[in-house]
């Protein structure tokens, strides 16, 4: 999944975004793992996520069998308008019954007068059936 954060969405300090997306995972023992970059390159759903970005939520490659899956994260603005500052916070990645070690907060530096990708990705090493994708939710947050 991907969304495109518009251009001066990180107008002032404080402001900020809380992503979530979650799925389920084939009833397989393959490998699979959920991430959400911040500021990737390029984002196409269908496509491999262009270079640059930041993963501010993973679940590390696990081999749930069947079961959902959920990740989140938020992306707070700080500094001054216009300096490009971001703080990425991994919230919560959870797949099944297991819940993943958090990753540690990330400073970013995407442009903040042009539009941000964010990109939710699924890594199914053995069949594109053993992840489904049903939800994302961007909340905003001043």
């Amino acid at each position: 999944a991907t969304y495109t954060l518009p251009a001066n969405s990180f107008d002032v300090s404080g402001r900020g975004i809380q992503i979530t997306a979650s799925g389920s995972f084939g009833a397989t023992g393959n490998n699979k793992r959920i991430k959400i970059i911040f500021n990737p390159s390029s984002a196409t759903v269908g496509s491999t996520v262009g270079s640059g970005g930041t993963t501010i939520a993973d679940t590390g490659t696990v081999t749930t069998n069947g079961g959902g899956w959920q990740v989140s994260a938020n992306v707070f603005k700080y500094g001054a308008a216009g300096s490009n500052t971001q703080l990425g916070i991994h919230a919560q990645a959870q797949s099944g019954g297991a819940v993943s070690t958090l990753l540690a907060p990330s400073t970013i530096t995407a442009t903040e007068s042009g539009a941000i990708f964010i990109a939710i990705t699924g890594n199914a090493t053995t069949a594109a059936s053993d992840i489904v994708f049903n939800w994302l939710e961007i909340n905003a947050m001043n």
